[in-house]
């Protein structure tokens, strides 16, 4: 398409919304070779041929694109089945849930099987009687607060479930926990115009 000044975005926008819709990541046909600066351990992927994007969990993507007068579109899209669940609405998508990863963390070794018990009792005092959008409430709150609420301990476990009766029955054989060595590293990708790839 070529340089769109001031519509930046407009041809990448309708490229992703294709992308969400048919499941499919489109090649980067000019990709020749990666910069040596990009670790393996990032375990970035540049696809050059077609790819059919994974139909379990969330399907979300970033779409930057400057003009080369200096415009500048940035959107963040989502594939329909969150949009639909948000409004109540009836339609078409091509998106399978994927179980979530509650997280369980406490100071000491020991302090994991006691945050188990109390997580075992919580899940049993909740009635079994709620719809599954109940359930996937139930589970993403739970693991938000856990993620997002509690304070990051050295030592931790996880388990990972798609009901709350499948998450009580993996906390009763959840491994056993382990210690952070390092605090994880996060890495920007800065791409300008795309050549530096």
């Amino acid at each position: 398409v070529g340089h769109l000044e001031g519509a930046a975005g407009v041809a990448a926008i309708i490229k992703g919304v294709f992308t969400l819709e048919k499941g499919v990541i489109p090649p980067n046909i000019w990709f020749e070779k990666a910069n040596p600066k990009i670790k393996d351990s990032w375990h970035l992927k540049f696809p050059t041929e077609a790819t059919p994007w994974p139909q379990a969990g969330l399907r979300r993507m970033s779409i930057n694109s400057f003009g080369i007068g200096g415009s500048n579109a940035h959107v963040v899209m989502d594939d329909a089945l969150h949009f639909l669940q948000q409004y109540r609405l009836v339609g078409n998508h091509r998106t399978l849930v994927t179980p979530g990863s509650t997280g369980v963390r406490h100071q000491p070794h020991e302090g994991i099987s006691r945050m188990r018990d109390a997580l075992e009792g919580y899940l049993a005092s909740k009635s079994r009687g709620n719809s599954v959008a109940d359930d996937e409430r139930l589970l993403r709150d739970l693991g938000h607060t856990l993620a997002s609420k509690r304070t990051h301990h050295a030592w931790r476990g996880f388990t990972i479930a798609d009901s709350p009766t499948a998450l009580q029955n993996t906390l009763k054989g959840m491994s056993s926990a382990t210690r952070i060595k390092s605090q994880p590293r996060l890495a920007f990708v800065f791409t300008g115009q795309g050549a530096q790839w």
